[in-house]
């Protein structure tokens, strides 16, 4: 892994650049937290599509793990409740939590995509924060000058 820089002992002489890494749309809430804080400067949520099991198969299988077989039978009641509320957000035109003003909006396929790596190098960012997304590689956590924390 990359050398990252050492915390500075003394306050920075301008705010701490940011940038939220997401899957999902409480990643602008945790935008908005963070930005309400002072000497902080969120620079841009970048976001990708969750990552999905390979197969149905296999996200049948990892729904078994985890919750039995009582989960299996949600399966097709959790799947009906999100096209209901996807529906319903699209005729009330609710796109999810409105973005931060002066917060860029970056999406990508992929973090790990040349492109992805690109931008989020050109952002110079001082840290990162990690909001619900897939397992990231150190080419991800070498760019930010203090690297990242992942939220849980």
């Amino acid at each position: 892994m990359p050398a990252l820089a050492p915390l500075p002992a003394a306050p920075l002489d301008r705010p701490l650049r940011l940038a939220v890494l997401t899957c999902e749309a409480p990643g602008w809430d945790t935008a908005a937290a963070l930005a309400a804080a002072p000497g902080v400067e969120v620079v841009a949520v970048v976001r990708t599509p969750l990552p999905r099991a390979k197969s149905a198969r296999t996200r049948l299988k990892n729904v078994y793990k985890y919750h039995g077989a009582a989960g299996l039978l949600r399966v097709p009641l959790n799947r009906a409740a999100a096209l209901a509320r996807a529906l319903r957000a699209r005729r009330e035109g609710d796109g999810g939590p409105a973005p931060v003003p002066g917060v860029q909006a970056l999406w990508f396929r992929d973090f790990h995509a040349p492109d992805a790596l690109a931008a989020l190098a050109a952002l110079d960012l001082d840290l990162g924060v990690v909001d619900g997304t897939g397992i990231l590689r150190e080419s991800v956590f070498g760019l930010p000058r203090y690297g990242i924390v992942n939220l849980h």
